[in-house]
């Protein structure tokens, strides 16, 4: 961590003639800091934000006409912005006009102003010698703050003088484990992350560059005291930490580090490779916390290899999160919350809506749920090509094991195209239908054109829930929900498929995740929608059930709400779901439609706010409706309605975080 000092400086001079009578024939002078008198050759106090000070001799210079700022001529902005500030406060307090030179032919009395590579990004120091003042710093921020200093405290306004730092000067020097670190004999703060273009242009996002060049340098700093930085360009004879691979599917811990021709070369997933940069200064180099050989000096040879791993490890079975469910829904004090994802973007689900509720200040949701449907070839946007491509399918892998690790639970759902791509109109790809009995006969025979199309839509969920198993990632998989209803092409209502020709649907997708791919890992879910559509299309909740050895958990998408509030009872269902002996839970929940209204704008919001959510499922549960889990449609729905408070703060309400300690405990 970086230290921040907040330089006060309390220079009280007397007049000059004044100080050299009061101090004797040895023309030594004092000053008095208001708390005491320091004897001897003329000297300051620099109090430091701990309480210490720092007692800093000093020469006076009444020549600051005499003097030039020298900076370097390749200067960062920043750099020249502070050596600018420094000629204004001198202006300011002395009325000298300085010159700013790049140079130092012609100078004879320099204030030099530079960035030192040789020194840790939180040293700096303030020196001088032969007529010159040094203020040197190893990053931009430190260097800021020792002008600071001395614009404070080092030019004397009304003797329009300069004090010269003596001796020492004032230094901040930190002793760090290693003086330096070269990798084949180049200074590793010379090095630039750099990210292989044509990873790029499959998808790679450039913030990786940014992920790896963090976490390169949170080791860095404690070890040397130096820091690498990031860049788009390559310049032969250059030295980069090059990223040129991010496809790690199979095993997202995994990565490997290989240093060549004075490059550092990183391959592994999105999550690994931040893992990587951090052991090339934790294992290649042998530095650990706390650690302190001053003096040492490493250098890492060409040639130096390393496989490892990130060690995100899954803290429950499959067994173990079932039973997690089981417990919830017997428990009236736990209810776990969940939320589908949203803003696909290169796989980056998971992130966004971590982002979103930790921007509320709110812990992020148990169960996060996941849809591939935009990566099908079938989506008109792709082209007929697959867009999930393995770069992207690590990222999202990466990021759900690293849910996983830190407690969470990873769904998966699926709005599967339809695969006739005959919709009700364009904006709805999951609707329309599919020739009824005889389309899902001929969807599920292998090798009809029909079923190629299927695969064209379902492969890429396919790919997801197979990472998610090789990973040893258990899951919850909830697919062709709601198949109660007519908006998709997989529901039964008004004739579009018979019951028995879902069922056949279900087992068959079963069988190709199950068998052909050797996915154990999955909780099958089966979610109907709610009783009050099953009433209007007078289907029974089970009967397309597909049979207690195909499901885990039961459970409803039911959204709630004014005059619909709570009723999922309707013709026994939830007691029908609750026969099948599983946990039930709301597998897709939020306002009702009938609790919307419109502005004066025309703006239609919700007329319903957390209060009454987190009253409607206490309501349920006090009414003899167990819940194991709800999940809304969205992250949103727990956080921008009004009063998110009332749900995310609520005792019966389990977020992540809470979920370490209860499988530490199970």
């Amino acid at each position: 961590m970086k230290k921040v000092f907040s330089l006060i400086m309390v220079l009280l001079l007397v007049a000059t003639a004044v100080m050299f009578v009061a101090c004797g024939d040895n023309g030594d002078v004092s000053t008095n800091n208001g708390d005491e008198e320091i004897a001897g050759s003329l000297k300051i106090n620099v109090k430091e934000d701990d309480g210490s000070k720092t007692v800093v001799g000093v020469d006076m210079d009444t020549g600051v006409d005499g003097y030039t700022i020298v900076r370097d001529e390749n200067a960062s902005s920043a750099v020249k912005e502070i050596v600018t500030n420094i000629r204004t406060v001198i202006l300011d307090k002395t009325g000298a006009s300085l010159k700013i030179k790049t140079s130092f032919v012609g100078v004879n009395k320099a204030i030099v102003i530079s960035i030192d590579e040789e020194m840790g990004v939180d040293e700096y120091s303030l020196t001088a010698e032969k007529g010159r003042i040094y203020i040197k710093a190893g990053s931009e921020e430190s260097l800021s703050k020792i002008t600071s200093v001395f614009t404070g405290s080092f030019i004397y306004g009304s003797k329009k003088a300069l004090l010269v730092p003596a001796g020492k000067g004032y230094v901040r020097d930190i002793d760090y484990p290693f003086d330096k670190i070269t990798v084949d004999g180049v200074d590793i703060s010379e090095f630039e992350v750099y990210v292989d273009p044509a990873i790029l242009d499959e998808g790679v996002p450039y913030s990786i560059v940014e992920a790896v060049e963090d976490a390169l340098n949170a080791k860095l700093l404690k070890a040397v005291g130096r820091e690498v930085s990031e860049t788009s360009t390559f310049i032969k004879g250059n030295n980069y930490v090059i990223i040129n691979k991010v496809d790690f599917v199979d095993d997202v811990d995994a990565f490997s580090i290989k240093i060549e021709n004075g490059n550092i070369y990183l391959e592994g997933s999105f999550v690994s490779l931040q893992a990587a940069a951090e052991t090339i200064v934790t294992e290649l180099i042998g530095y650990k916390e706390g650690m302190k050989e001053s003096g040492k000096k490493v250098d890492l040879s060409n040639g130096t290899t390393l496989e490892g791993s990130a060690n995100m490890t899954v803290p429950y079975t499959k067994a173990e999160l079932l039973k997690l469910f089981e417990y919830a829904y017997e428990n009236d004090e736990m209810l776990l919350t969940g939320t589908h994802t949203w803003g696909v973007e290169n796989g980056k689900d998971i992130t966004n809506t971590e982002e979103s509720f930790e921007s509320m200040g709110y812990d992020v949701p148990v169960i996060l749920e996941l849809d591939m449907a935009s990566y099908s070839p079938l989506m008109a946007s792709n082209n007929g090509e697959d867009s999930l491509s393995d770069y992207a399918l690590s990222w999202i892998v990466s990021e759900a094991k690293q849910h996983v690790s830190n407690g969470g639970v990873i769904a998966v759902c699926a709005h599967f195209v339809n695969p006739t791509l005959q919709f009700d109109d364009e904006d709805r790809f999951y609707s329309g239908k599919i020739g009824g009995d005889a389309g899902v006969k001929e969807m599920i025979t292998k090798g009809t054109p029909l079923n190629k199309a299927f695969h064209q839509s379902a492969d890429t969920t396919i790919r997801l829930v197979k990472a998610l198993n090789d990973n040893g990632i258990p899951f919850l998989l909830r697919p062709f929900h709601e198949m109660t209803g007519d908006w998709f092409w997989w529901g039964i209502a008004r004739e579009r498929m018979s019951a028995e020709s879902f069922v056949d649907l279900w087992k068959y997708f079963y069988n190709e995740v199950t068998v052909v791919n050797g996915v154990t890992e999955a909780l099958w879910v089966y979610s109907p929608s709610t009783n009050s559509t099953l009433t209007s299309y007078n289907i029974d909740i089970m009967y397309p059930y597909p049979g207690d050895e195909y499901i885990d958990i039961v459970g409803m998408d039911g959204y709630i709400g004014g005059a619909s509030s709570p009723r999922y009872n309707e013709n026994d269902g939830w007691d029908k779901l609750v026969a099948t002996g599983k946990p039930v839970a709301f597998t897709e929940f939020g306002p009702d439609p009938s609790v919307t209204k419109k502005d004066s704008d025309g703006n239609q919001y919700y007329n319903y706010d957390c209060k009454e959510m987190i009253k409607d499922l206490k309501t349920l549960m006090k009414n003899g409706h167990k819940i194991a889990y709800f999940e809304t449609w969205t992250w949103s729905i727990m956080i921008y309605l009004d009063h998110p408070e009332a749900v995310m703060e609520d005792p019966i309400i389990y977020t992540r975080s809470e979920m370490m300690s209860y499988w530490a405990n199970d």
